[in-house]
């Protein structure tokens, strides 16, 4: 049971980035000034965006290997111990696991507040 919760949560992660990245490349001409960003700390944020950063990285990195994975059995080991190291790597930062996957859903439907993130990701690159 615990494990499927860690696996939801890992799914919307990788959802959800792919959606911060397209959001705030849409919004270059959008006011900034309501911004939606206030209801996390600047911390909370940087902590999101240091996770992000290396979640995208685990995920670049299984996606060429899971190309290459024959079988059904296989891949599914392989997702396994994706999803473990970005859970693992979350961890690591001082942000929680629930906080991150509310910060990555309320980012998916905020502009702004995906805009700021992702301005923090490169930052910290």
């Amino acid at each position: 049971m615990v494990r499927y919760s860690y696996t939801v949560v890992v799914m919307i992660l990788f959802v959800c980035s792919v959606l911060l990245t397209t959001t705030a490349m849409g919004q270059s001409g959008e006011n900034l000034a309501n911004s939606g960003t206030d209801e996390y700390s600047e911390q909370e944020l940087k902590e999101y965006a240091r996770a992000a950063n290396a979640v995208e990285r685990i995920n670049e990195a299984y996606i060429k290997q899971l190309a290459q994975t024959e079988g059904t059995e296989a891949r599914n080991r392989l997702r396994q111990v994706a999803m473990d190291q970005m859970i693992q790597r979350i961890r690591e930062t001082d942000i929680s696991l629930d906080k991150y996957n509310e910060i990555t859903v309320k980012s998916g439907n905020r502009p702004t507040l995906a805009h700021e993130i992702n301005r923090l990701k490169r930052q910290l690159q």
